[in-house]
């Protein structure tokens, strides 16, 4: 059987108006061009929506009240018409190659639903290159998230077996919903760096202090929807607790990380933070020093 590959991108975009002409030129010069870029405006207070109207007949614009991310990417999933989803933040850029690449590496893999790349925070740094893969279970995801979000291409029927992005656990909703995904599917991820993200230092305590709240929950869902015992349960979320906490501390945000280790201790039993220690946290550091 054929497999037909009709691209659907949902492209993201809040108060992007310094960054999102540059995101969908990357789209329309894309090798293997998509059959719709649908974008997605979260409610915007700058010019995104003039920058948005320049590309009128070559982009489809939904404008909707701002909701966060999930409901954004929500909304152009729902919308979109083709039977595979690329999904692409309004600041993130992809190489070339990037669509190309994962569909035919889709033809090669018909068992496989999601597909993602690796990525760089510097655009010449991407390319084809690297021929490596790897593939990724929910186990792994459990213990960490893998991939960008703006590196996906994802079958449009996944959302509808296992549900769409949580809005309740923005900050960390694609890690959730990758976790949701990988119980229907592995996951083909290319070493390839394909694509640019662009992030906030300014935003990075905010953000690890927001992950911090957020990340009981990713597990307590994860717990829910089954394969993870109690005392795994609380081991994960102790690692997950205490890789947070470094990263305060790597970022010299002081007083949000002694808050962090005061929960860590408090609502973690000395057992579980031990075993996450040993386990995750000392391993982890470890692999980031001597890759250094």
């Amino acid at each position: 059987m054929t497999v037909k590959f009709n691209v659907s991108v949902v492209v993201t975009c809040y108060n992007g108006s310094e960054t999102i002409s540059e995101t969908i030129d990357s789209i329309l010069d894309q090798s293997i061009k998509p059959t719709e870029i649908i974008v997605v405006d979260d409610g915007s207070t700058d010019s995104s929506i003039e920058v948005l109207k320049r590309y009128e007949g070559q982009i489809r614009i939904i404008e909707r009240e701002n909701g966060g991310p999930s409901r954004a990417r929500n909304t152009g999933i729902e919308l979109a018409n083709g039977p595979w989803i690329a999904l692409c933040d309004g600041d993130d850029l992809w190489h070339r190659g990037k669509l190309e690449q994962q569909i035919n590496t889709a033809k090669e893999n018909p068992d496989i639903s999601i597909f993602a790349t690796s990525w760089r925070r510097s655009f010449h740094e991407l390319s084809l290159d690297n021929k490596k893969h790897h593939l990724v279970d929910r186990q792994r995801l459990l213990k960490l998230n893998q991939f960008q979000t703006s590196t996906v291409l994802i079958k449009k029927s996944i959302f509808d077996e296992v549900g769409f992005f949580d809005p309740t656990v923005d900050v960390a909703e694609d890690w959730e919903m990758w976790i949701r995904a990988a119980l229907i599917s592995k996951i083909y991820v290319d070493d390839a760096p394909l694509v640019m993200y662009r992030d906030s230092p300014k935003g990075v305590s905010k953000d690890l202090t927001t992950l911090f709240k957020k990340c009981s929950l990713v597990m307590e869902k994860a717990f829910d929807s089954g394969g993870v015992s109690p005392s795994q349960l609380a081991t994960l979320l102790a690692w997950h607790r205490q890789r947070i906490l470094i990263g305060q501390i790597l970022t010299k945000n002081i007083k949000p990380a002694i808050e962090m280790a005061t929960i860590t201790l408090r609502s973690t039993s000395p057992l579980h933070n031990a075993t996450a220690l040993t386990k995750y946290t000392i391993p982890f550091l470890l692999d980031r020093f001597t890759s250094n």
